[in-house]
């Protein structure tokens, strides 16, 4: 089985052999810094506001092998020792995370008067290249992708061909 039976089922007569392929726009936003105990914003210094000490930061990038760690290296007195609360680990660490959030945010206005809010929808023609298994693959951007046809595609760049859907198209997509 192909991974078009899950596609909304559009096509194109004046492109024979192309599939309709819905896309939107997401960007990566940066998280704070927070403890990995408390959950509480991480605002510096050697004590985090749940009372344990803070041994290392871990700074993580938007891709899982960008990352890297600063150890603070805390030498241990009494005084830190005070300033700490009892418990089991005495120690915690901060660390920040990135998000996907959808760039481009649309007020639509549903057959019974309300509003719903989403992402812009883009649509793009391709023909497929090949397959992954069941998946059917398909190029853009550069690059072959082997997307979830069920849903439309996130993408932090929008083919330089993509068109937006008309507010009455995206309400009866997003309504169905």
């Amino acid at each position: 089985m192909s991974s078009l039976l899950q596609h909304h089922g559009c096509t194109t007569k004046r492109q024979p052999g192309k599939v309709e392929l819905l896309m939107y726009l997401v960007h990566w936003v940066e998280e704070p810094y927070k403890c990995c105990e408390c959950g509480v914003v991480y605002e510096g210094g050697h004590i985090c506001k749940c009372g344990k000490a803070v041994t290392h930061v871990f700074t993580h990038g938007k891709t899982s092998s960008d990352r890297s760690t600063r150890d603070l290296y805390l030498e241990w007195s009494p005084e830190l020792a005070i300033k700490c609360r009892n418990g089991a680990s005495p120690t915690c660490c901060v660390a920040n995370h990135w998000r996907e959030v959808d760039s481009e945010m649309v007020d639509l206005t549903k057959p019974d008067g309300s509003i719903m809010r989403e992402p812009k929808l883009y649509r793009v023609f391709r023909k497929p290249v090949g397959m992954f298994g069941c998946w059917v693959e398909f190029r853009y951007n550069g690059e072959i992708n082997v997307p979830d046809l069920s849903v439309p595609i996130r993408v932090e760049k929008l083919p330089r061909d993509a068109v937006a859907l008309t507010d009455e198209e995206s309400v009866k997509y997003w309504m169905s």
